[in-house]
């Protein structure tokens, strides 16, 4: 796994490289939201001041999954689910209102006294005792403080036999302590078994049949298929100048463009991105890069010891040991 340790981890939001824009017009990335956030053509001050460590950074495609952790629980690499620590009802309503008079006060310049809340820990739902907060949370009086949305990042260890995380656990072998990843290889993609302790303190994107609608149609609803993906390891793409209407034509216009955003993983840990809704252009689309590359499956076992179920997601892929597929939506086991 070389390389990894120059990859940041997602534990927040990771911030655009553009100035962003609220619009009162309904999102076409989340229907239940009444505004949109898009990039203005300014660069964020900090981009400009961060320009030369952002020509070091490693630039990888952002996938459109879920975020999990791996991360030590009980002594042993696991499996973390993200779990945000969210506003009570009550609170969110009150919550809600000053998001408004927030928007209204930066629309006014940012004159007067900007509208704030102040947060206690009876404003937040109750969580497991098990969960955590994110790396890097701020905590103000043994309170963990939330984001500018309210929420309070947070990971929750995944149990075994868990139905509300059942596809998370498909790419996951607790017992045996190894994990399918999806990975770049000379020749394009793999997707390999690895021992969870080769990842552990990396965020991954789980993606696949039954993840976020699955835009790069793996796998199918009798045979699904899923797999996780260290943040930031697939890389191998090239983008134009940092320049928002350049930026565009390269999104709409090219192979390599045909992804859901493009994130930086400075060298000192901190992270930015631009995504298509940023630059107003539909996600997810006909064709996605990664489903135009190779897929190699590297998943060597002895199944004679019958260590798993005929069903199981790592013995179909076993059975396909060594071939290659034209790409990720050709792949059926």
């Amino acid at each position: 796994m070389d390389g990894l340790e120059k990859l940041g981890s997602v534990q927040f939001k990771v911030s655009c490289v553009f100035k962003t824009v609220v619009v009162e017009e309904g999102s076409k990335k989340r229907k239940y939201q009444t505004f949109k956030v898009i990039a203005s053509s300014e660069l964020k001050p900090e981009i400009i001041e961060q320009h030369e460590s952002l020509k070091t950074a490693i630039i990888s495609e952002k996938l459109d999954g879920t975020c999990c952790l791996i991360q030590n629980w009980q002594g042993k690499p696991w499996l973390w689910a993200r779990l945000d620590r969210k506003l009570n009802k009550l609170s969110e309503r009150k919550f809600r209102k000053v998001k408004i008079l927030h928007r209204e006060w930066e629309k006014n310049g940012r004159t007067g006294e900007e509208p704030t809340f102040t947060w206690t820990d009876a404003d937040f739902k109750d969580v497991p005792s098990c969960w955590q907060p994110a790396s890097g949370v701020k905590i103000e009086n043994g309170i963990a403080q939330a984001d500018i949305n309210g929420h309070i990042p947070g990971w929750i260890p995944v149990s075994p036999g868990s139905r509300q995380y059942c596809w998370h656990l498909t790419p996951v072998d607790f017992k045996l302590q190894i994990a399918l990843l999806l990975r770049e290889n000379e020749h394009g993609l793999e997707i390999v078994a690895v021992p969870l302790d080769s990842i552990c303190g990396h965020t991954v994107e789980l993606i696949g049949t039954n993840i976020n609608g699955n835009p790069y149609g793996i796998g199918s609803r009798d045979a699904p298929i899923h797999m996780f993906v260290v943040h930031g390891s697939i890389s191998n793409i090239k983008i134009p100048e940092l320049n928002r209407e350049v930026l565009n034509e390269w999104f709409t216009s090219t192979q390599d463009g045909a992804i859901e955003g493009v994130v930086w993983h400075c060298e000192d840990g901190t992270l930015f991105k631009v995504h298509r809704h940023h630059l107003e252009l539909p996600w997810p689309v006909e064709s996605p890069r990664l489903c135009q590359i190779p897929v190699y499956i590297n998943v060597p076992f002895d199944t004679s010891e019958n260590m798993w179920e005929d069903n199981s997601l790592f013995r179909r892929l076993n059975s396909v040991h060594q071939q290659k597929f034209q790409n990720l939506s050709a792949l059926n086991v």
